[in-house]
């Protein structure tokens, strides 16, 4: 779980989006994850329900928070179908995969690993 809090600390630039970017904003609840190395294929859409939160605000900030871990604040952009965040520096770029008024998906490259998270409104 570690190694995924530091995956959620991101920032930067803004450009025309494929989305509509105000579909963003609110809170989001973690309830699928897939991940894909190769041949190994590990697919979880049984997701306890807070597990991993966001919000986004309007202003270009927002929060992300776990079951048992502290709220930890960032800023944010979307820069065509990336969502950049920063959180104290540590920053991450994602790839918006699905973006509708009420699920969010994206996608990054962890080591060899493709990581897809799917969030439902909440």
């Amino acid at each position: 779980m570690a190694a995924l809090v530091s995956l959620f600390f991101f920032s930067s630039c803004g450009k025309d989006s494929p989305f509509d970017v105000s579909d963003i904003v609110g809170a989001w609840s973690l309830y699928r994850v897939r991940a894909v190395d190769g041949d190994e294929v590990i697919d979880s859409d049984e997701v306890p329900e807070g597990t991993m939160c966001f919000e986004f605000d309007d202003d270009g900030t927002g929060r992300l928070w776990w079951t048992d871990l502290q709220e930890t604040g960032f800023s944010y952009t979307v820069s065509g179908s990336e969502l950049i965040m920063d959180s104290a520096g540590s920053v991450i770029e994602v790839t918006i995969v699905t973006l509708t008024e009420d699920e969010l998906s994206f996608s990054f490259v962890e080591d060899s690993a493709e990581m897809t998270f799917w969030f439902r409104r909440i």
